[in-house]
């Protein structure tokens, strides 16, 4: 936490051997068990932490405009107090105990605990936490778990000691914060979790005053929190106000539309997700999804020819998606939501089990046209092309794409043997052209001039990128056979005329203009390519 200060310097505690978190920090801390905090310490045990520095806060403008809101709430001003107590985690403890030997390698994270005291009402409460991704120091080097992708990150920074004698730590990781189920609740939580993660947004810190005050709540008697909560209009009126977009999916109304397929588009592009989970009826949380996880021998093509369902026309890159990597304010951050877990397998009305009702993804960039929306399209297109497409002799990967189960003596449905497998994401024009000047193939081709001004020419500054490709090289070698692109924002003509669709290439051919009608022309590159990455290739040496 920037800018707040320790009342008094105190010494770092060495928790290697002897020190329980359980006992030794959350049951002296908190008023009640808090299930955040011990979820943060049990991430510290497991990425090495060596020692933690305890300081008391004082009380910055952020934590009286918290104390001050909770009192207005309570009705209690007069009789209020707080207490802050930051906890900062280290991977090594100095032979002095001085945490003035340490350096930002070292510092794995810290959290914030408000406790907050009325007549008659007590509450403890983690107020702000960051902490670096799931990762383990090795040879001199933070390295990230295998397959293991949080989109959603910062670098943040944070202030240890007195105002007198201090040191700013810089790191990289995510925000963290928890209700206090008063002036803030769990739609709070995620939607500050989801703002202050999201590398797009650049403002100042949001807090949870924030949020109530661009709602018109100061919590008195006629501007509290509604009963039922925030909503999803509530959630796009404060993102918008921020000026940002919202792309928003009822998944109870869409019963067709799969949670996941929507959500990972989103995830893929970086922007986080406030995700709407049913308990029970009329019972709903909310969290904020931050990344996911990613299991390249997962059986998810399989399931696309055994059953009696009918085939599914191509692969979603969900279907390789283990869990979607979220922070819960009720459980904790870095939680890991299996896919299956919350998917509408009944009709979401009658489903008494949990399962995903609403769907709220920040973006830079609102339109007509979602992620889903493209890939769904853009499946039908690149089906289209590579069945009506004459591929030449030496095309060896269109060949490939178009070999066919050939009915024999009753056997085999005449369907593409090789189903493609769409990987969507958004994309600015200077990234997408970047990265495919400095494309070169399995046999060395690569873009001429000609065909990268084609590139300027043709895109908008941002679209959808649906990545084409086939199960074993999406998921051993992580590359691709061709991208079909999507405007976001089609103007109203546009729309009409279905004119969005507005580039793409399989190897050897490409098509370009509106509606591809201009095509099949030659293009460079003959082979696969490499994956758009969201996230630095340096950070996913590790990933199988």
């Amino acid at each position: 936490m920037h800018g707040a200060f320790a009342s008094a310097e105190t010494n770092l505690v060495d928790c290697r051997k002897n020190y329980s978190f359980y006992f030794d920090l959350n049951e002296k801390e908190l008023v009640s068990p808090n299930p955040p905090l011990h979820r943060i310490c049990t991430l510290m045990r497991k990425m090495g932490v060596e020692a933690l520095l305890r300081e008391e806060l004082v009380l910055s403008n952020e934590l009286n405009e918290e104390r001050d809101a909770y009192a207005i709430r309570i009705g209690s001003a007069i009789n209020t107090s707080a207490r802050a107590v930051r906890f900062t985690f280290f991977r090594r403890m100095p032979a002095s105990g001085d945490w003035k030997e340490l350096c930002d390698d070292d510092i794995m994270g810290y959290a914030v605990i408000l406790t907050l005291k009325s007549k008659g009402d007590i509450r403890s409460y983690v107020y702000e936490a960051v902490v670096r991704p799931p990762s383990l120091y090795i040879a001199g080097k933070w390295r990230t778990v295998s397959n293991y992708y949080v989109h959603c990150s910062k670098v943040f920074e944070t202030t240890v000691g007195t105002i007198s004698s201090q040191r700013k730590f810089t790191f990289l990781g995510t925000f963290f914060c928890q209700q206090n189920g008063l002036t803030h609740i769990c739609a709070h939580a995620a939607l500050r979790i989801a703002l202050n993660n999201w590398p797009t947004y650049v403002g100042k810190k949001i807090t949870s005053k924030i949020i109530n005050d661009a709602l018109g709540i100061d919590h008195t008697a006629d501007k509290q929190i509604p009963d039922g909560g925030l909503n999803a209009q509530d959630i796009q009126r404060v993102v918008q106000k921020l000026g940002h977009q919202v792309f928003t999916a009822e998944f109870i109304d869409n019963p067709g539309v799969d949670y996941d397929e929507f959500v990972y588009p989103l995830i893929e592009s970086s922007c986080p997700v406030v995700l709407g989970i049913v308990k029970k009826p009329d019972i709903a949380h909310v969290v904020a999804v931050l990344g996911h996880t990613l299991n390249s021998d997962r059986w998810a093509d399989a399931r696309h020819t055994y059953g009696a369902f009918p085939r599914y026309p191509y692969i979603p890159t969900a279907s390789w998606v283990d869990h979607f990597i979220f922070s819960d304010d009720n459980f904790g951050m870095y939680m890991t939501l299996p896919t299956e877990g919350i998917r509408n397998l009944l009709v979401p009305k009658h489903n008494p089990n949990l399962h995903a009702a609403i769907a709220v993804g920040l973006t830079p960039l609102a339109g007509k046209i979602s992620g889903y929306l493209a890939e769904q399209m853009a499946a039908t297109i690149g089906n289209n092309i590579i069945i009506s497409t004459v591929a030449a002799p030496s095309n060896r990967w269109l060949t490939h794409l178009q070999i066919r189960d050939s009915p024999r003596n009753g056997i085999g449905d005449g369907q593409l043997i090789n189903p493609i497998v769409c990987r969507t994401l958004m994309c600015a024009k200077t990234q997408y052209v970047a990265l495919m000047t400095q494309a070169v193939d399995e046999r060395n081709y690569k873009l001429n001039p000609g065909e990268i001004e084609l590139l300027n020419k043709t895109l908008p500054d941002r679209f959808w990128v649906t990545e084409i490709t086939i199960a074993n090289l999406y998921s051993g070698n992580k590359r691709k056979l061709g991208d079909i692109i999507t405007i976001i924002n089609p103007t109203d003509p546009e729309w009409n005329a279905q004119e969005y669709n507005i580039f793409a290439w399989l190897t050897g051919i490409c098509w370009h203009g509106p509606r591809l009608k201009n095509g099949p022309v030659n293009w460079s590159i003959k082979g696969h390519i490499p994956l758009i990455r969201g996230i630095p290739l340096q950070e996913c040496e590790n990933e199988w």
